[in-house]
């Protein structure tokens, strides 16, 4: 994987792989976050302490186990083997540190899904304005037309980004897909930055739109 000027891996592209498995000077990042919102009825919370975050999903989700040995994924998607296919591909790479799906959608051709990203940056890494420039030329280098904008979440200030993108899916079809990234940079003796992705079909994404909004509110430090 290439790294660019500013040294470290691009966090957008190991997300942009996941997504498509189908299965300078400026503002200041917040490196205090604000106060977690309450779970809403029926959300769990998920911790990933290793990491430093939590970040909690619906009733109908479930976070994925990517330690399971083949075996054992085998036996918990037993129904569904091209899924098995597609979590020991990602059981391989050490920047994945969180993937969860909405079992409801688990027996069709796509499973919307969630995924968070960690990599270390710089200690010259200071602003988020920095990592979204970087970021945002790792988008036009892959002729991905996006849209996107600042936003606030419980973990403080991120970049929302919005795409299409058409990946193969685990039987080898297509599928049009709309997924939302952010981008997310938590400052301290190890600066970090953090992508959370979430992707659906184009014809569901109005209907997850607002799910979607609460899972990324729901991303918090620990």
């Amino acid at each position: 994987m290439v790294r660019r000027a500013l040294e470290w891996v691009p966090a957008v592209l190991v997300a942009l792989l996941l997504a498509a498995c189908g299965a300078s000077a400026g503002t200041a990042a917040r490196s205090t976050p604000t106060p977690a919102p309450s779970l809403e009825s029926g959300w769990k919370l998920y911790s990933v302490s290793a990491e430093g975050f939590a970040i909690a999903l619906p009733s109908n989700w479930d976070k994925v186990d990517l330690n399971l040995s083949s075996a054992d994924a085998a036996a918990a998607f037993k129904d569904n083997p091209e899924f098995v296919k597609f979590i020991q591909g990602i059981q391989l790479n050490k920047y994945i540190k969180f993937f969860g799906v909405d079992k409801q959608t688990l027996a069709s051709d796509f499973a919307t899904n969630v995924n968070v990203v960690g990599i270390s940056v710089p200690d010259s890494v200071t602003t988020l304005d920095q990592v979204v420039t970087a970021e945002l030329a790792t988008y036009k280098r892959l002729q991905i037309s996006t849209t996107h904008q600042r936003v606030h979440l419980s973990a403080g200030d991120a970049e929302q980004v919005d795409y299409t993108l058409t990946p193969n899916t685990a039987s080898g079809g297509k599928v049009l897909t709309a997924v939302k990234q952010y981008i997310l940079l938590r400052l301290g003796a190890h600066p970090t930055e953090f992508v959370v992705t979430l992707t659906t079909k184009v014809d569901q994404a109005s209907s997850y739109d607002v799910t979607f909004g609460k899972i990324a509110n729901a991303f918090r430090y620990q």
